[in-house]
């Protein structure tokens, strides 16, 4: 799966008003990553062509149709986030993340190893269950609070003086956040959504460079904690 150095730097942020300084003694909750289990593609990985076996984007479009297959969802619920093929003896490597009504579940995750030829040889996910996506609310991933109150979350999780106000730029799904002082550059954010256990949860994910570190915070929509 994931390299566990791929998730050190993600923080879930728990929002609990504190006195503004800085507090790096702090210990904040880490990042929640799912257990990926095995899942055997053999049966549903479609037939590759000699023309195609070296085409990595061939090779992850039939991935993800046989990922789909497998775990029995519609293949507009999973993304290609990353695909190369080593120099290092032609494998194939694609990883995806889950979507939900449209927003990555951002550790809702899977990847595909696969020969040189284009068979799968190893395949772990720690995608949503069915049950639990089925269950969803759409409407509930926009409720709550904005972005620039999301922020204003973090800077208190933190202890981290900040403006009243923030400037706010959209778009499309992406926003900017303008105007935190406790920040080297402008703030990138968007809206996913977190699984934890059986419940989804819809967030604010927040990259914050803080000049000694960079943290991305996931601050839920609904009530401004994780």
């Amino acid at each position: 799966m994931h390299n566990p150095a791929f998730f050190l730097g993600l923080l879930a942020i728990c929002a609990n008003a504190i006195p503004l300084f800085a507090r790096d003694d702090v210990k904040l909750p880490g990042f929640h990553q799912p257990e990926a289990v095995p899942i055997d593609l053999s049966v549903n990985f479609p037939k590759i062509s000699v023309r195609d076996g070296s085409n990595i984007d061939a090779i992850s479009a039939a991935a993800r149709d046989a990922l789909a297959a497998s775990l029995k969802i519609s293949t507009d619920q999973i993304k290609v986030s990353f695909a190369h093929t080593s120099t290092n003896g032609g494998t194939h490597h694609v990883h995806f993340v889950q979507l939900v009504d449209g927003i990555e579940v951002t550790n809702g995750v899977a990847n595909v190893n696969l020969t040189p030829d284009g068979k799968p040889y190893s395949v772990y996910s720690s995608f949503v269950p069915t049950t639990t996506t089925s269950s969803f609310s759409a409407s509930a991933k926009s409720a709550g609070i904005s972005v620039d109150v999301a922020v204003l979350k973090f800077a208190q999780s933190k202890g981290l003086a900040t403006a009243d106000r923030l400037t706010v730029k959209q778009d499309g799904a992406k926003y900017v956040v303008s105007g935190a002082p406790f920040a080297n550059q402008d703030i990138q954010a968007s809206k996913k959504i977190y699984q934890k256990g059986s419940t989804l949860i819809p967030c604010w994910d927040l990259s914050v460079d803080l000049g000694y570190t960079w943290l991305n915070a996931f601050v839920s929509i609904a009530t401004g904690e994780i």
